[in-house]
């Protein structure tokens, strides 16, 4: 097995932020040891430097709803609810009553 540094492995700019990390999670170790709390929790580190997904925009919320709609539809399901359709229809009995009632 070899080691790799993290500045071989990261980009020029991911490095700060992994740098900043090791030293918060040195120096709270270093912390936790001379009070006598024991090892910190590494998974909450974690979660403080993840980078927070891009919000998505109008296109892909109505991508991924085509794609939901496409996959149910394959497999025979509601394409409004998910649930099992009526055999030759894109919708369940429920939803179908539901678009009656409207009417």
């Amino acid at each position: 097995m070899t080691t790799v540094s993290y500045k071989e492995a990261l980009t020029p700019a991911q490095q700060p932020v992994m740098l900043r990390f090791l030293y918060d999670i040195c120096r709270t170790y270093d912390e936790a040891k001379s009070s006598g709390l024991g090892k910190p929790d590494v998974s909450s580190f974690l979660e403080a430097y993840r980078e927070p997904e891009p919000k998505m925009g109008l296109m892909d919320h109505r991508a991924r709803a085509r794609l939901r709609y496409k996959a149910r539809r394959a497999k025979g399901l509601c394409t409004r609810c998910g649930n099992r359709a009526v055999p030759g229809m894109m919708r369940c009995q429920k939803c179908r009553e539901k678009v009656w009632k409207r009417r």
